[in-house]
Parts: C-alpha cells; sequence; structure tokens
C-alpha cells in the first residue's frame, strides 16, 4: 500500500546537515538518538516551524510585520506536509512510572485514539469483541443447554462513598449464580 510521504530534502536548521527523508502519513512515527542528534531541530525547527508559517500564512488578519517575522526554516524542500501540533513537555512531574508519552502530555490523546479507533480482538480466534445490551446477553444464554458454564464480566458499579453502588444484583464475592430454568418462569 502506498502512503503519502513528508518528503524532506537538504534541512540544515541548527545542527542538521542536509538531511533528506521520507516519513509516511498516517503512521505513529518517533525520532530516537543520542543528546544533540537533530531530533528537536527536525521536529520543532524544520517540520513543525515550517507548518505553521504556512498556516499562519493562510491567514488574512495577519499583520505585514507579522509576515516579516515568519521566517522559514532552513530547508530545500517539504512536500507532503499536513497541519502539525507541537505539544510542549513537562518535566516538572517526572516519577519513575514515566514514559515519553506521560511526560509530553501525549497519554491521554494516545489511549483516547486507540479506544476510539481500534478494535479489539479474542486473542484466542481473532475474531471481533464487542460490547453487547442486557437483553442480547440475556438471549443467548437462555438459549444454552442446561448445565453449559459461563463467564460474564461486567464493571461495576461505584457509588459516592467509593463502595458498590447497590445497583445492581450481587452475590457472593460480586457474582451471582442464575439457573436459566428458574428464571424462564
Amino acid at each position: 500500500m502506498n502512503r503519502p510521504l513528508l518528503s524532506i530534502r537538504k534541512a540544515s536548521e541548527h545542527n542538521l546537515k542536509d538531511v533528506d527523508l521520507d516519513i509516511p502519513h498516517g503512521c505513529l512515527v518517533a525520532f530516537c538518538g543520542v543528546s544533540g542528534s537533530g531530533k528537536s531541530s527536525l521536529a520543532f525547527g524544520t517540520i513543525y516551524a515550517e507548518a505553521r508559517r504556512r498556516f499562519l500564512l493562510t491567514l488574512e488578519s495577519l499583520s505585514p510585520a507579522a509576515v516579516r517575522g515568519l521566517r522559514a526554516p532552513r530547508v530545500e524542500e517539504i512536500s507532503g506536509l499536513a497541519p502539525a501540533i507541537a505539544i510542549d513537555q513537562d518535566r516538572g512531574r517526572q516519577s519513575p512510572r514515566a514514559t515519553v508519552a506521560t511526560l509530553a502530555g501525549l497519554y491521554d490523546f494516545l489511549r483516547v485514539l486507540f479506544a476510539r479507533v481500534g478494535q479489539p480482538l479474542c486473542p484466542a480466534c481473532g475474531s471481533p469483541v464487542n460490547c453487547h445490551r442486557f437483553e442480547e446477553v440475556y438471549e443467548t444464554v437462555c438459549g444454552l443447554p442446561e448445565g453449559t458454564r459461563i463467564l460474564v464480566l461486567a464493571p461495576q458499579r461505584v457509588g459516592p462513598d467509593g463502595g458498590p453502588d447497590g445497583a445492581g444484583v450481587s452475590g457472593v464475592g460480586g457474582s451471582k449464580r442464575v439457573s436459566a430454568a428458574q428464571d424462564r418462569r
């Protein structure tokens, strides 16, 4: 599958030395390297700076003085540039459990992205995992032969005091045995 590319030719911003590269669109891309290798120069000084400059040039309300202040990054060519955002890193709350995503403030955005776009699959058979209404589960369970063992998992509601809110029926350990034969009456 041919993906559109962000093509950068002869990037020389800050400590970059005529860097050429193609970055595919629609992928999560990370720049890795030792300190001083040009990661920030490439991401912020070249790609984001040019995306921001192009966006600001499209605004009619921009004053001529502001237009003159928008310096293009030192690069021969950038093509396939999509709109970009930059998220500042907050170094004030580092902890041993911190990751690149939590430090950059991206963790919550990535979690929402994968929750909305991703499709969970059954690890045993690979079929899609879906949510079901109570009625659908009930009808399926009632149609099973007597004595069939099932496991139903569901989130437990939490009340204002932090404990169960009492809205659901639960037995010992948060579970209850239900016999389909008893319930059909």
